[in-house]
């Protein structure tokens, strides 16, 4: 799941913004509950962090 999460948050980005990224917008995308994202990164502060590498490759 957790990388299921990244994969939305990542297009989320890139199609909106980083302004649009919200824990709320990332679980409505993937389908899962509200609590998903900030179980799997702590908050937003934790899923930026997570990825930040993903977006150096």
């Amino acid at each position: 799941m957790r990388a299921r999460l990244l994969r939305v948050a990542e297009a989320l980005v890139r199609e909106q913004g980083l302004e649009a990224l919200t824990l709320a917008a990332v679980a409505r995308r993937a389908h899962v509950g509200r609590g998903a994202p900030r179980y799997h990164f702590g908050g937003k502060r934790g899923l930026l962090d997570a990825l930040e590498p993903r977006s150096r490759r």
